[in-house]
């Protein structure tokens, strides 16, 4: 079909008896259909590939924010298992040498490897100092309502009715800006706030307290002890 095409917007392929243009053909000694190429190249290269290849053995160390209590555990594991985080301190990437993509996230005394699956959820252990937790990793590159690309990994802890989220944004070439989630989190915290508020606020020395931070005060560090957002730079 690519020769009718071709002949049909004025440009007949050179030695093509049915389509092209014998008298020139012969004219400059065409006996055969230049059909051919030396060399085809395609690139398949997705949004999310580039990404990746731009993430590859990059660190992006935090830099500034309360990064404290932020860790890959979340809060509702870290207070029932009694291993709290003593704080982050970077992000890096990695492929393997079979291209899978793994994220190494950095706390302050130890650092954790976690396999990234895009297609499929990679499902490993992570040892986090005496205890082992199963988990499964999902990542996917989406957009938000800015249409500005994010970065989101999750991981569901399968013994636990507990799940990480992680979400990258670009800021500039050198700046990512991470927010991290958890399920349960804020929104189940914040009902529980609002039970005890409901439930204390006659007691005497409670009520008085609760009184004086006040209902917004609360949902102020509800929101950022559940949902931290810390701007990390990458080491050149």
């Amino acid at each position: 079909q690519i020769r009718a095409h071709f002949a049909f917007i004025g440009h007949p392929l050179v030695g093509d008896g049915k389509y092209g243009i014998n008298k020139e053909d012969r004219e400059n000694g065409y006996k055969f259909q230049a059909l051919y190429s030396y060399k085809l190249r395609f690139s398949f290269k997705s949004e999310e590939a580039t990404a990746l290849d731009y993430l590859d053995k990059k660190t992006f160390e935090v830099n500034g924010g309360e990064n404290k209590a932020v860790g890959i555990l979340p809060l509702v594991i870290q207070s029932v298992e009694n291993c709290y985080s003593h704080g982050f301190e970077a992000l890096s990437f990695r492929r393997k040498k079979d291209g899978k993509p793994e994220l190494i996230y950095r706390e302050t005394d130890n650092e954790y490897v976690i396999p990234l699956g895009f297609d499929i959820p990679e499902i490993f252990n992570l040892q986090y100092r005496n205890d082992n937790f199963l988990i499964a990793s999902s990542a996917k590159f989406t957009k938000n309502e800015d249409d500005e690309v994010v970065f989101v990994i999750r991981l569901d802890f399968l013994e636990t009715p507990s799940s990480r989220i992680i979400k990258i944004y670009w800021v500039d070439e050198n700046t990512i800006q991470m927010q991290q989630s958890e399920s349960p989190g804020e929104d189940f915290m914040m009902r529980l706030s609002d039970m005890m508020m409901s439930e204390y606020t006659e007691k005497p020395i409670i009520g008085t307290l609760l009184d004086k931070f006040g209902s917004d005060y609360i949902s102020y560090k509800i929101e950022k002890i559940f949902n931290p957002r810390l701007n990390l730079t990458t080491i050149k």
